[in-house]
């Protein structure tokens, strides 16, 4: 089941929007008024909580985060235009990583920024499982509905010409509904005053439908060892041992198997790894978790 909390004005549009909407899986969804103190809230029984903030409010939320006191691993579609961004990606008591942001828009220098915690928007166009990867095992999701393009969100007095299509964006939702440790995701820049032919409302009903769909993947994975799952084992000439993955049967997703300082772990990871695997390459990421033992 999805919660999602929102404005009463952005519920009534939105339910109008799922009305044009033909599938019976948006019955999984519902839309409650915001209640400002469940920002964040630890305990949700379980539900994956879906936050809708609008734009007038979108510094005092952000500040909200950055002055969160623990490590939850927290992931940002943006293309750089929210003035908030670069605190956010400053802060060493967060994780927090962005995907999709784009050099001529960032008010600032991404070559200064940690490159584990920035993908540009080229990155994850040519490559969607990093977009994957990251919201596998972050805790949190905070979409700007500004960082939708222009020609995808006519109206929008932020949305710049160039950025993520509508058709990314979905699959983004698919990828937060389908992440088993994200409990709470943000849509955040929401414009109801400046909202031509309520194209943001549609295109978030559309996101909140994939959403859905993609929490209908949820907990399916929760046993990566299982026996129907298929394990292969490489060895890749750069280790002097040899590198396990395991791609489960029911999702098709990707783990590789790592140790830690007890015993191992999965870490998330894609096909393309394995297959950098298999012709003697490491990706940076599975490099360093090796390094490390996490």
């Amino acid at each position: 089941m999805i919660d999602v909390f929102a404005s009463l004005s952005v519920v009534h549009k939105l339910t109008e929007a799922f009305q044009n909407l033909e599938n019976s899986n948006t019955a999984k969804i519902n839309l409650n008024t915001l209640s400002t103190g469940g920002l964040l809230d630890e305990n949700r029984d379980g539900l994956l909580a879906v936050g809708i903030i609008n734009l007038d409010a979108v510094d005092q939320f952000l500040d909200a985060i950055n002055g969160l006191q623990n490590s939850k691993a927290i992931t940002i579609i943006d293309n750089g235009s929210t003035a908030k961004l670069k605190p956010l990606l400053e802060n060493n008591t967060l994780i927090t990583r962005v995907l999709g942001i784009q050099s001529h828009i960032y008010q600032g220098t991404l070559d200064a920024l940690d490159p584990e915690r920035i993908f540009r928007l080229k990155e994850i166009r040519e490559n969607s499982d990093i977009s994957e990867i990251v919201l596998r095992t972050s805790d949190v999701a905070i979409f700007n509905m500004n960082a939708i393009r222009k020609s995808d969100q006519c109206g929008s007095l932020r949305s710049n010409t160039t950025g993520i299509t509508i058709e990314e964006s979905c699959q983004i939702a698919k990828f937060i509904g389908a992440s088993d440790l994200i409990n709470e995701v943000y849509f955040i820049g929401l414009n109801q005053n400046n909202d031509a032919y309520d194209m943001m409302s549609i295109n978030l009903a559309n996101m909140l439908w994939y959403l859905s769909e993609g929490a209908n993947l949820r907990k399916i994975d929760q046993y990566i060892a299982d026996s129907e799952n298929l394990v292969f084992s490489v060895m890749a000439s750069p280790l002097d041992h040899e590198l396990q993955f395991v791609n489960s049967s029911e999702s098709g997703r990707w783990w590789v198997k790592v140790p830690t300082e007890e015993s191992y772990m999965y870490m998330a990871c894609s096909k393309r790894d394995y297959e950098m695997a298999c012709n003697n390459e490491i990706s940076l990421r599975i490099k360093k978790a090796l390094e490390t033992e996490i």
